[in-house]
This record gives structure tokens, C-alpha cells and sequence, in this order.
């Protein structure tokens, strides 16, 4: 009875907890990825990629996003303090999808929205 006050548990070694870890590091690599592949894998002044290419497009997102899904599993101890960082990044990057073109337009307000629904997420 003496050592039952003292025995700490963790919540850690829980299913739920390892696959938000995956899935915020899925979602984080596979955008980046997807990002680059947009700004520097399409040339706008040649004709629109093949349907292959388009696969591949997403193939290497898909492979990036469960690359960084490991790495963020791997790293766990760093990486459940960015959970609610990217996840007010998540809901910033919703916030935005309602009109085309972003529902803010300025850039510098833009920015203000991920950074202020980063750190109130991060609290």
C-alpha cells in the first residue's frame, strides 16, 4: 500500500495519443511536399501534367506524409508540445479555404491569422 500513492501513469503509451502523433505529422509533411511540388514541380508554361505524373504528385505526398508520421512518432517527446501549434495552424489553413483565393487577402493579415491561431493553440 505504501508504493500505490506513488506510482505515476502516463498517458502516453495509449493508442489515441500515437495516432495524433502520426496523423499531425502525416498532415505536416505531406502538405509541405504537396506545397513544394505545386510552387516548384509545375511549370505553368507547359501543358498540365499527365494523369501519371498526377499520381506520382500524390504517391510522393502519401510516402513524405508517413515518412513524417514516423519521425513524429519516433520523436514523441518534442513532438507532443507542436501538437496544438499545428493544429491551430490546421484551423487556420480551414479558416482560409472558405473563398477562393483565401477569405483574407492581405498577406500581412494572413500571416497574423496562422500565427495568432498558432499560439493560441500552443497555450
Amino acid at each position: 500500500m505504501v508504493g500505490a500513492y506513488t506510482q505515476h501513469i502516463s498517458p502516453t503509451l495509449t493508442f489515441r495519443y500515437r495516432s495524433s502523433i502520426f496523423l499531425i505529422g502525416f498532415y505536416t509533411l505531406s502538405l509541405v511536399c504537396f506545397s513544394l511540388i505545386v510552387k516548384f514541380g509545375i511549370l505553368r508554361s507547359v501543358n498540365p501534367p499527365s494523369s501519371t505524373v498526377r499520381g506520382m504528385f500524390v504517391l510522393s505526398s502519401f510516402v513524405a506524409g508517413v515518412a513524417g508520421g514516423g519521425f513524429a512518432i519516433f520523436f514523441w517527446q518534442a513532438t507532443k508540445y507542436l501538437i496544438g501549434a499545428w493544429g491551430g495552424l490546421a484551423f487556420g489553413l480551414w479558416v482560409q479555404c472558405f473563398r477562393d483565393g483565401g477569405l483574407i487577402r492581405p498577406v500581412g493579415i494572413r500571416w497574423l491569422l496562422f500565427i495568432s491561431m498558432w499560439r493560441y493553440s500552443s497555450l
